[in-house]
């Protein structure tokens, strides 16, 4: 029994090693996020818009390719979405309808593995409209996903469909993209003054702080605190006595946001 015991010691000790050297993770590198400059698909709808207004099952199947930034260089990706209202044809021409649901990819070299989350995109044939979401599970885990996109839809849609004539419907299109990101959250900073502060009432108190995309990030929307400040500085309220907080919070283009916090004491 304790040679038995010894063997499962020595066998236990020789496999900690592997997953401290993270053998069986993902790679390290794959944490930060990536960027790929490609992104390509064809997308089909069902039932099909017409003059008729039904909800729509969206069904995308794209290639992600110039990927960098991390061990990931190309991927595969099938979305599967349903508008959240029933639409007609007038949504190629407009503003559009939203779609939600999920997307499952398929990294490359392969080896790398897949990625699981959600996704968001409007059905529309404008421009300017945004592919977003976030991974769930799989390599790049909690982080968002963000792409400025181009749908583009072929033939006629809508008619009457009187008599032996059925209403034009269209059923597919394609979708381009040049920005795919996989990010996580920007980073908010208080650099002064330092939480646990005591101060007089009606004191002026000079706020710093700064708000810092992630590396794969698209860029900062805003750098907002509590009182209405922006930029890099502001000031602490100190008109009433008691326990006070000051807060600065990133919102990242893509929509994420970090809130830093600090806390703080008013005397008379």
């Amino acid at each position: 029994m304790r040679t038995r015991l010894m063997r499962l010691s020595v066998v236990a000790a020789l496999a900690a090693p592997l997953t401290i050297m993270g053998v069986s993770a993902a790679p390290a590198s794959a944490a930060g996020g990536t960027i790929c400059s490609g992104n390509s698909g064809s997308i089909k709808l069902s039932p099909g818009l017409e003059e008729a207004a039904h909800v729509q099952n969206i069904t995308i199947k794209g290639t992600l390719s110039g990927c960098t930034g991390s061990t990931v260089t190309g991927a595969t990706y099938v979305a599967q979405l349903k508008t959240t209202h029933a639409v007609t044809c007038a949504a190629l021409t407009s503003a559009g309808e939203v779609a939600t649901g999920s997307i499952v990819i398929k990294w490359s070299p392969k080896g790398q593995g897949n990625s699981q989350g959600t996704l968001t995109m409007p059905l529309t044939a404008s421009t300017g409209v945004t592919m977003s979401g976030k991974l769930g599970n799989g390599l790049f885990e909690q982080l968002g996903l963000y792409d400025p996109v181009s749908q583009s839809y072929a033939g006629p849609c809508g008619g009457s469909g009187k008599g032996k004539k059925k209403a034009k419907k269209v059923k597919g299109g394609s979708l381009t993209g040049s920005g795919f990101r996989i990010t996580g959250p920007p980073t908010a900073t208080i650099e002064s003054p330092a939480s646990g502060g005591v101060y007089a009432q009606n004191a002026i108190v000079t706020t710093g702080f700064s708000c810092v995309d992630s590396a794969f990030g698209p860029g900062m929307e805003s750098c907002l605190d509590s009182n209405g400040g922006s930029g890099t500085s502001g000031t602490l309220e100190t008109a009433i006595p008691g326990a006070h907080s000051y807060s600065v919070t990133a919102t990242s283009i893509d929509g994420q946001t970090d809130t830093a916090t600090i806390h703080y004491e008013v005397e008379v």
